[in-house]
Parts: C-alpha cells; sequence; structure tokens
C-alpha cells in the first residue's frame, strides 16, 4: 500500500530567544533572590490555605504586556511551579493571549 501524502506542511518553529534577551539578566536574578527571601511561599496556594515553598517569581502582568513593570517589585509574586505553570499561565493565555517571546 503506497504511502499518502501529508496533507499539511509541518510547522515552522522559530527557537526561542534566550533568557537575558528576554529580559532575565542579572538585575532580574538579583530581584528575584529578594523577593523570594521576602515572599518565600507561593501565594496562590496560601490564598488556599496550604504552605507550599515558591521557586518561581512571577510577573503578575507579564512582561510581553507591560515590559515596564519588568523590575517593578509591586507587579511580582512568589509562587510555586506548579500554580505557575497550570493556574496562572491558563489566567494569562486567556486575559492577554498566547504570545511567544
Amino acid at each position: 500500500m503506497p504511502s499518502t501524502p501529508p496533507t499539511h506542511k509541518p510547522r515552522r518553529v522559530q527557537p526561542r530567544r534566550s533568557a537575558a534577551d528576554r529580559g532575565y539578566d542579572a538585575t532580574w536574578r538579583r530581584l528575584r533572590r529578594v523577593h523570594l527571601v521576602g515572599e518565600p511561599y507561593c501565594r496562590m496556594c496560601a490564598a488556599a490555605g496550604r504552605i507550599v515553598v515558591a521557586d518561581v517569581v512571577d510577573h503578575i502582568i507579564p512582561v510581553r504586556v507591560r515590559p515596564d513593570l519588568r523590575l517593578d517589585i509591586s507587579n511580582l509574586q512568589s509562587l510555586c511551579a506548579s500554580c505557575h505553570d497550570g493556574a496562572k499561565s491558563r489566567d494569562d493565555n486567556r486575559r492577554y493571549g498566547r504570545g511567544r517571546w
């Protein structure tokens, strides 16, 4: 049986820019460390009555939407990876669309 040709072209994916190119430079890393010292637990888990150590510092309003708030401490929140990759990302995608760097 002959193979059938594909009905669509493969999607062309551009490589993701480096973290430094996306704004996560030495200044960001220092601010991230300071923020985690001041807010060491996941904010979303705490709101649900759970105590979970945070490992992500999240921009409440994403940098792609408001780059001017990249280093604004009031736009940061500590989250665990599960909350960040789950509920927060879904909410951001619904609210702002699925932008890519």
